[in-house]
C-alpha cells in the first residue's frame, strides 16, 4: 500500500511512498482509508500472510499518516484464495466505525480513537453469505450498516440493513429487500431529517 500527500486540497500530489505496514495485502481485496477529526489517518484492508495461509481483517491507526502505525483490530480468516471482499469506515462521537467480510458474514466493530485495541471489538456479526457492507452516521451519532446478500458471479441477490445506536447497540432482525442487480452493491447516506437511505 502507498500515500500520497496534498498540501493543497487536492490540486496536487506528492509522490507516493509505501505505508511501511509489515503485512502483504490480499490481491483483490479493497481498502479504505479515513481522515478523522484530529487529523489521523485510518486504514482498513485485507491482509495476506502465506504462511499458514491467513488473510485477516487489518484496522491500523497513524497520528501523522505515516509509520509507525497503531494496530486497532484483526480480524482473522484462514482462507488459501481470495475472497474479493470489501469493507467501509465512517467516524462516529464514540471513534471510527469499520464493517468488513469474515467467512460470509459482516462484521462490525466501534475502534476507540487513541489507546490499545480491545480484546474483542466486534460488535455484532450478521448475515449469510454476505457481503460489501456501506455505512452511514445521522447527526444524532446513530448509525446503519447495508450489505448484500446472496450475490455472486453473474449472480444477484438481496440487501439487508441493520441500524444502530449511538451507543452502537442495535437490533437482532435486519431489514431486507431483494432485487439487488447483478454487479451492484448497497450504498448508504445520512439524509438531512436525521434519517438514512439506502440505494443500489
Amino acid at each position: 500500500m502507498f500515500r500520497a500527500r496534498s498540501a493543497d486540497d487536492g490540486v496536487s500530489f506528492a509522490p507516493e511512498h509505501p505505508l511501511g505496514l509489515d503485512a502483504g495485502v490480499c490481491a483483490c481485496c479493497s481498502l479504505r482509508a479515513l481522515a478523522d477529526s484530529e487529523g489521523a489517518l485510518w486504514v482498513l484492508y485485507r491482509a495476506f500472510r502465506p504462511d499458514p495461509g491467513d488473510r485477516p481483517t487489518v484496522l491500523v491507526r497513524s497520528a501523522t499518516g505515516e509509520a509507525p502505525w497503531e494496530p486497532m483490530l484483526s480480524d482473522a480468516w484462514p482462507a488459501l484464495q481470495c475472497p474479493m471482499s470489501s469493507g467501509s469506515l465512517v467516524e462516529m462521537p464514540r471513534g471510527i466505525l469499520a464493517a468488513w467480510e469474515t467467512r460470509g458474514a459482516i462484521r462490525i466493530a466501534v475502534a476507540p480513537r487513541k489507546g490499545p485495541k480491545g480484546a474483542d471489538p466486534a460488535i455484532r456479526t450478521w448475515g449469510q453469505r454476505a457481503r460489501h457492507p456501506a455505512l452511514a452516521v445521522t447527526a444524532s451519532g446513530a448509525s446503519v450498516c447495508a450489505w448484500a446478500e446472496g450475490t455472486g458471479w453473474q449472480r444477484g441477490g438481496a440487501i439487508s440493513w441493520q441500524a444502530l445506536e449511538p451507543s452502537g447497540q442495535g437490533g437482532d432482525s435486519p431489514g431486507e429487500v431483494t432485487g439487488l442487480p447483478v454487479w451492484s452493491a448497497p450504498a448508504v447516506f445520512a439524509g438531512p431529517d436525521g434519517g438514512w437511505v439506502v440505494t443500489f
